[in-house]
């Protein structure tokens, strides 16, 4: 399908495909928080948690950084993974 092609899809593309990974990772992370509990294991509940907050916090900033890139005229992602990684 040549829909990525079209300019004013792709960025779309993009954003979904970011929304569904984080969607995973979530996904993951609920299946392991209802282990814990159902297991009354807090030690690994409070994993999962700590988890599922680093999971919202980076997609928080990489948001902040696609914005700034947007402001500052440049592409979305360009040296975005490189900018994540070294907040990490």
């Amino acid at each position: 399908m040549a829909a990525t092609a079209n300019p004013e899809v792709a960025p779309l593309v993009s954003v979904l495909a970011r929304q569904e990974a984080i969607y995973q990772q979530l996904l993951e992370v609920a299946s392991d928080e209802r282990q814990a509990i159902v297991a009354g294991n807090l030690t690994d509940l409070k994993a999962a948690l700590q988890r599922k907050q680093d999971i919202l916090e980076t997609d928080q900033l990489a948001g902040a950084l696609r914005a700034q890139a947007r402001l500052r005229g440049g592409d979305d992602d360009a040296g975005l993974d490189h900018r994540l990684q070294r907040t990490e």
